[in-house]
């Protein structure tokens, strides 16, 4: 498995993560953020990786909270 890192202008979010065809990652980080907001924005995607939240079905927000859930303080706040 490997992770490929992109940094770009998103908008409104702080990353995206997509899985590749291949198996691995793409996690697009928001060129905007600072060196902190960046690393947070990374260990947010790389948990979604770790948890296989690409596999599962439902409600996006509720993958999101879990993916919140138990994070140490300041390190997940929203995404969004």
């Amino acid at each position: 498995m490997y992770v490929n890192i992109q940094l770009m202008h998103l908008g409104k979010v702080r990353e995206v993560v997509v899985e590749n065809e291949d198996g691995g990652h793409t996690v697009f980080i928001d060129d905007r953020l600072s060196e902190e907001g960046r690393r947070k924005a990374y260990t947010h995607a790389m948990k979604h990786i770790k948890e296989d939240d690409f596999g599962k079905h439902g409600d996006v927000g509720a993958i999101e909270r879990e993916a919140h859930k138990n994070a140490p303080e300041g390190e997940l706040r929203s995404s969004q």
